[in-house]
């Protein structure tokens, strides 16, 4: 990566490049620096300690980068993390914060497409590893997203029923017809043979019969962004 803020350090994890900024910056300074920055996102990737203040305006100006970032925190501190055009970091370290730090939150860029609004179902795997403590934030063109692990009821009960997330998801494919995970064998359509108005249509779909979504803000709401807004902040903990 050219033109780092300042003092960084360079970590190899497999075939991905991990640029560590050693000193804390402001998340202005971090998405000034990102904004002019010309790097490969699908093997390079940059971190830094964001200090002060996330507003809105940042988290709206971070959806404008051309891949995903991630926002996690390490000892009381917010960490930011590239990743790639459509996925979030893939770093050791990075996936042990996702899953049991103060945050996890990701962006979905203006890139992927206007409908890219709602937890893709990778997003939707993803919550099976993360901590009762972690709050889960996806930022993108309409606002932020707070969403948890999926809840689907029983029918006949109509009470949770308790499966991990990858036999949810895969039973849920098999009644929708499609294979989420592209095992084959069932006759199902392939996602690789859905557009993409189709794949998001079929998450938002899940989202709403899962119960996937806790909290949703548009940025026009600016007292209900505000509230999450204190999550990325890490003034409120998840359940307050």
């Amino acid at each position: 990566m050219q033109n780092h803020v300042c003092n960084s350090r360079h970590m190899s994890e497999s075939s991905e490049r991990v640029y560590e900024e050693l000193t804390p910056r402001t998340m202005d300074a971090v998405l000034q620096f990102l904004e002019g920055a010309s790097f490969d996102c699908e093997r390079e990737a940059y971190e830094c300690e964001a200090v002060g203040e996330i507003t809105p305006e940042h988290m709206q100006r971070s959806i404008m980068l051309p891949y995903e970032i991630a926002l996690t925190e390490r000892s009381k501190k917010v960490v930011l993390t590239t990743g790639k055009n459509r996925s979030i970091p893939t770093t050791a370290n990075f996936i042990v914060r996702r899953d049991t730090s103060r945050l996890s939150l990701h962006t979905h860029h203006i890139g992927l497409g206007q409908e890219t609004t709602t937890p893709s179902f990778s997003d939707i795997y993803l919550t099976d590893f993360a901590s009762p403590r972690t709050p889960l934030i996806l930022a993108h063109r309409l606002g932020l997203t707070v969403y948890r692990r999926p809840i689907l009821l029983d029918p006949s009960t109509l009470k949770p029923v308790r499966s991990d997330i990858r036999d949810t998801l895969l039973l849920w494919g098999e009644e929708n017809n499609i294979d989420i995970f592209s095992f084959g064998g069932k006759n199902l359509r392939s996602p690789h043979d859905l557009t993409p108005n189709e794949k998001f249509s079929l998450e938002r779909k899940f989202a709403a019969e899962a119960n996937l979504i806790v909290e949703d803000g548009e940025w026009e709401d600016t007292q209900r962004i505000q509230g999450i807004m204190d999550y990325i902040n890490l003034r409120r903990n998840k359940n307050s």
